[in-house]
């Protein structure tokens, strides 16, 4: 136990890529619900021949409870996989989508840092990239806004500009207006998020949680055109 909890508490504050870290406290997680489930049957089977209405209950209650855990973690299990490995990647199916929609000598600005980007580079020519990260560094200039098309793939920056206005004021200001169309950009597409993304990010992909949760497996693409 006491190595469980160093091995834990030394990796649960980190984020996307210290995941692999967390490994190695599976087998102690496997064997705390063996011994939950093998508890379980030693007290039902201590209990067999009482029928009390009181235990009897309590019994119901607990199996009850159980039902109830295995269930959930079923069903999210399931709307996970389903998400993340079954439905198509959500570039490549953004990448589809905009062959039908972008013209193939339309300009578009995309972001500098993520790799949703690199199937688009097959179809069309004029793709700049902006650090939008560094919105807010004193450096920093603003991002072009004379691009045919807008397309975004690290959602994760969206939240924590929207979410920081005092931290992020130009990240806010950027999202704000190009979100709510005052930054002359219209919404043509975004990633449709189905029963089972609704299931497991509890109805919101990318607001609901930090956004390294879910970029990696399932980030939501946006792509915006100029009025």
């Amino acid at each position: 136990m006491h190595i469980l909890i160093l091995l834990l508490t030394s990796q649960a504050f980190f984020f996307a890529k210290w995941t692999r870290y967390m490994i190695p406290t599976l087998p102690f997680i496997y064997l705390i619900i063996a011994v939950a489930f093998s508890n379980l049957l030693s007290f039902r089977a201590l209990h067999s021949k009482d029928f009390t209405p009181s235990k009897n209950i309590n019994t119901r209650s607990l199996h009850a409870a159980f039902a109830l855990v295995g269930m959930t973690s079923v069903t999210f299990a399931f709307a996970y996989f389903i998400t993340a490995f079954v439905k198509p990647d959500t570039r490549i199916a953004a990448y589809h989508v905009a062959q039908q929609v972008i013209p193939p000598n339309a300009t578009i600005l995309s972001e500098v840092y993520d790799l949703g980007i690199v199937p688009f580079n097959q179809s069309f020519s004029n793709i700049s990239l902006f650090n939008f990260y560094d919105l807010d560094s004193p450096a920093n200039i603003a991002p072009p806004n004379q691009s045919d098309y807008i397309i975004l793939f690290s959602q994760r920056i969206v939240k924590t500009r929207l979410s920081n206005k005092e931290q992020f004021p130009k990240g806010y200001a950027f999202y704000k207006r190009l979100l709510n169309g005052n930054l002359g950009y219209q919404k043509i597409y975004e990633t449709p998020c189905d029963i089972f993304c609704k299931i497991t990010y509890l109805g919101d992909p990318v607001f609901h949680f930090e956004q390294t949760t879910n970029v990696f497996d399932r980030p939501t693409v946006m792509i915006f055109k100029k009025q």
